[in-house]
């Protein structure tokens, strides 16, 4: 089965970047989880936070603090 970003723990490495001009692009460690509440389907999902105090959700890599530009995705494992 592929790993995808709902199966992520603490210590892993992820690509964080962006489609805009301004984001960098980086390699960044998962320094803690916390989790959520999908507010309409009360499915609990994790939180992926990073380095500055950074938050994407796992359900699709999106950042859910600014700069909202920036995305998370799987390192490629070949």
């Amino acid at each position: 089965m592929k790993k995808q970003l709902k199966d992520l723990e603490i210590g892993n490495t992820v690509w964080c970047g962006g489609d805009s001009g301004f984001c960098t692009e980086q390699t960044e460690t998962i320094e803690n989880i916390t989790f959520k509440f999908d507010e309409d389907t009360g499915e609990k999902y994790k939180v992926i936070h990073l380095s500055n105090d950074r938050l994407f959700d796992s359900r699709d890599g999106n950042a859910l603090t600014p700069p909202l530009a920036y995305y998370i995705k799987l390192l490629d494992t070949k």
